[in-house]
């Protein structure tokens, strides 16, 4: 009888644990919590961290000293309009894209980090990426392109 509850509690540790493993394989999450998604965007593969909570868009990137070469972060907004946006505590350049129902609306091209200027797109947007300076350049992303996202 005392072999049969070890196995059992064995059965749901293990049960427990592939669940967790799939779990976390699914939904991927950075150190700062963001849901973490692959997206393909000028023919390569990018993991964008998702922002969706004000206080997490007013963050973004502030305060990271770099990023991974094909990384960014994805800014959902709940509603579509004209989204500005700031190089506020930035240590690298930035390349913005303003998206409205995946196509591209409008594109920054390699913002310095320093950049005192906000930039707002004359144009409504829902999503907005911020990928490294220089991708949008070396992957000829075009205004009127569609990146596809779930």
């Amino acid at each position: 009888m005392e072999k049969n509850k070890k196995f059992f509690w064995f059965f749901l540790v293990l049960l427990f644990l592939m669940t967790l493993f799939f779990y976390i394989q699914s939904n991927i999450y950075s150190f700062r919590g963001n849901m973490i998604k692959k997206i393909e965007l000028g023919g390569k593969i990018f993991r964008f961290e998702i922002v969706d909570s004000p206080n997490k868009m007013v963050l973004g990137l502030s305060g990271r000293k770099k990023m991974c070469l094909y990384c960014g972060m994805l800014f959902v907004f709940s509603e579509n309009k004209n989204h500005s946006f700031w190089m506020k505590n930035m240590k690298f350049p930035l390349d913005i894209i303003w998206l409205e129902k995946g196509i591209v609306k409008k594109i920054e091209k390699n913002i310095p980090a320093d950049s005192p200027h906000i930039f707002s797109p004359n144009t409504d947007s829902d999503i907005v990426l911020e990928i490294n300076g220089g991708i949008v350049e070396r992957l000829d992303i075009k205004e009127g392109d569609f990146i596809f996202y779930k």
